[in-house]
């Protein structure tokens, strides 16, 4: 017995799906004591480290030929995976890897000009400090989201970006999953069990399933989450946020806790050990236009969260170079550190340096009672070291500017009096040479002293702020 097993029915014994298919061939016996239900029993197919499996199993092909076809397909897609798992997932032996374009003779500076390139000659305006910024904050954490008003690019900034590194939609490394208002849970993008007790794999299940596959796991897959705040972010992304704390390393690679808790799903099945890899980067984008569905504390706290407000409608001069994608390899984005101690371990003093001035910033949001965690303080950290390893960012105020705007400024937010004296001592200690007061026009001193500033943006930002 031949089937091609897929997705939809084209004829009786025949399912394709509409891009690919694979041939399933089963031998089985005929059940004579059920004519009426046209049973068969199901030969031995396939085999694990449990044995032989579907031994024996009886079908009636009329009735069940969709869901045990596929069923069929899937154990057989089980086995890879599993095979992948065990040569690569859990593989705690460090493995050479051939030198790609984002190899040791590279200057990572170099590349992501390149890629600042490559952008700017498709027509988009972002300097070259903000594309350094994009690629930083990816490499601190797979997980960051863009924000400001309608038309300033967002959406075309994660593609590009993607385009850049070699993922694209044609091949199956770029997926645009637009959130509805609708969604109330994980679902979408994680999946569910229909009806029939089937599970149905959700969009970003389905990208998972290629990234993890051992032929991908050095290629980058991006997923852009458009409009991310047209739906309450806590309800459908809640179980993203706690799988991206539960990083580890594991040798060379980075994994998670499963997608799926133990026992959810029948035991075999496809999608059982699936994890978040760190070949995937999740990037997010958020309008501004409105004060609907404003991203919580919660979700700040994981995100190196980007504004790009700024339109420079004048700028009409974009790049000349011909600048081609690149093919980089995951490892040119994989983050260093996980943990604070992995950190102290490459540069301790370095960190202390760092954590020192982090203090002063929250010892002034203490006051206000808007002080942050061990999380915020940690990625700020990796943020500047991943900066001073590659020098990327060659102005150290500038980086950590960067590094203020979108691990802090973001959380900040209130009404009260209490308020407005915590943002005016900030911005005092942002721009210690031109002090403002709350006994003056202490608003537009901030404006037009921000450019003094030894943090320019964060002091902009922190006029802008007091201007509301």
């Amino acid at each position: 017995m031949r089937f091609m097993a897929g997705g939809r029915r084209t004829t009786e014994d025949n399912f394709v799906n509409q891009e690919s298919y694979n041939e399933i061939e089963c031998s089985y016996t005929v059940v004579p004591e059920k004519p009426e239900k046209e049973m068969v029993q199901l030969a031995t197919y396939g085999q694990d480290s449990r044995g032989l499996r579907k031994s024996g199993r009886m079908i009636s092909p009329k009735e069940e030929r969709s869901r045990l076809l596929l069923e069929l397909f899937l154990e057989n897609q089980v086995m890879q995976a599993r095979q992948v798992k065990e040569e690569v997932q859990y593989n705690d032996t460090p493995q050479p890897r051939e030198s790609s374009y984002a190899g040791a003779n590279h200057n990572t500076r170099e590349i992501v000009l390149d890629i600042a390139n490559f952008i700017s000659q498709k027509g988009f305006v972002y300097s070259n400090e903000d594309v350094f910024n994009f690629y930083l904050a990816l490499k601190t954490k797979p997980f960051l989201i863009l924000t400001g008003i309608s038309g300033t690019g967002k959406t075309k900034l994660a593609k590009l970006f993607a385009e850049a590194v070699g993922a694209t939609v044609e091949n199956g490394r770029f997926k645009m999953i637009s959130v509805r208002p609708e969604w109330k849970d994980s679902s979408e993008l994680f999946g569910y069990k229909n009806q029939n007790r089937v599970f149905v794999p959700g969009q970003l299940t389905s990208v998972i399933m290629e990234a993890i596959k051992l032929e991908n796991r050095n290629k980058p897959y991006f997923v852009c989450l458009d409009d991310m705040n047209l739906a309450k972010v806590e309800d459908y992304l809640s179980h993203y946020l706690s799988l991206i704390e539960s990083r580890e390393f594991k040798g060379r690679d980075i994994i998670t806790d499963r997608l799926f808790p133990e026992n959810s799903l029948e035991e075999g099945f496809l999608y059982n050990n699936l994890y978040l890899p760190d070949n995937l980067y999740l990037i997010g984008t958020v309008n501004m236009d409105s004060e609907d569905n404003n991203l919580s504390r919660k979700v700040l706290d994981r995100a190196n969260v980007i504004e790009l407000s700024q339109v420079n409608l004048q700028q009409l001069n974009f790049s000349r170079y011909t600048t081609s994608s690149l093919e980089i390899e995951n490892d040119f984005l994989k983050t260093r550190f996980l943990h604070i101690t992995d950190a102290i371990e490459q540069d301790r003093t370095y960190v202390e340096y760092i954590n020192e001035k982090i203090i002063a910033v929250n010892n002034i949001l203490k006051k206000g009672n808007r002080a942050f965690g061990y999380r915020v303080r940690d990625e700020i950290i990796f943020y500047m070291l991943e900066n001073k390893i590659s020098g990327i960012i060659e102005n150290e105020n500038a980086a950590f500017d960067y590094a203020i705007m979108q691990k802090i400024l973001p959380s900040i937010k209130g009404k009260d009096s209490k308020f407005k004296y915590v943002l005016i001592e900030l911005y005092n200690l942002f721009n210690p040479t031109r002090q403002i007061s709350a006994a003056s026009n202490y608003a537009d001193d901030a404006e037009r002293f921000a450019d003094y500033a030894r943090y320019k943006k964060s002091a902009r930002k922190i006029a802008e702020m007091l201007n509301r």
